[in-house]
């Protein structure tokens, strides 16, 4: 049989032990020696500054975050009063470009009628000429 499962079970204990005399040892230096209490002391302010330091940058940190919000939000309403202007703009070009564009097609509208006016004219001069051309005292020539 291996004695694998009874090595670990005396290395986890020996850890165990282990673990235990160096926490006892770190106590009674932090409790029971001067150096160790002042030591102490000194750990406990610097944590407390950190702490401070921490709830501070914190604090920052959410203030930059509140006035970037504020910021984006007075951004984003710009944007939208741009794009709606804009809007409105293109709108009222278009608007403007779509009447010039048909008073110019009623224009050319007015000027094929009136060069229709001419053929149809033409025409009749054209007929009357044919017939006064091709006739004989007033007679067709057959």
């Amino acid at each position: 049989m291996c004695d694998c499962h009874d090595d670990k079970k005396s290395n986890f204990l020996t850890g165990l032990v282990a673990g235990a005399l160096v926490g006892v040892g770190i106590y009674y230096f932090f409790t029971n020696t001067d150096q160790g209490r002042k030591l102490g002391k000194q750990i406990k302010n610097k944590s407390e500054d950190l702490a401070d330091d921490f709830g501070d940058l914190v604090k920052d940190i959410e203030d930059k975050s509140q006035d970037f919000q504020k910021k984006a939000i007075r951004l984003e309403k710009q944007i939208k009063e741009d794009v709606v202007e804009k809007a409105e703009d293109l709108q009222e070009g278009v608007v403007e470009k779509l009447a010039d564009i048909k008073e110019g097609i009623g224009e050319q509208i007015s000027h094929l009628a009136e060069i229709n006016d001419e053929v149809v004219k033409l025409q009749e001069k054209g007929r009357q000429a044919a017939g006064k051309f091709f006739s004989r005292q007033g007679k067709p020539i057959s």
